[in-house]
C-alpha cells in the first residue's frame, strides 16, 4: 500500500515522511502550488 504525504515545506512533514520510510513504507509526496507566477520574481503590492 503507498501512503500520500501532503509536504508543506516545514521540517514537521518532511521527517514524518523520513519516519515512515525509514519503517519500510511505500511513500509519495504532494504539495499545492498557491501562485501563478512563473518567472521567479516577488511582486509587492
Amino acid at each position: 500500500m503507498k501512503i500520500a504525504v501532503g509536504l508543506s515545506g516545514g521540517v514537521d512533514s518532511s521527517v514524518a515522511a523520513l519516519l515512515l520510510k525509514q519503517q519500510g513504507h511505500d511513500l509519495f509526496g504532494l504539495f499545492m502550488r498557491n501562485w501563478n507566477d512563473t518567472t521567479g520574481t516577488l511582486h509587492g503590492s
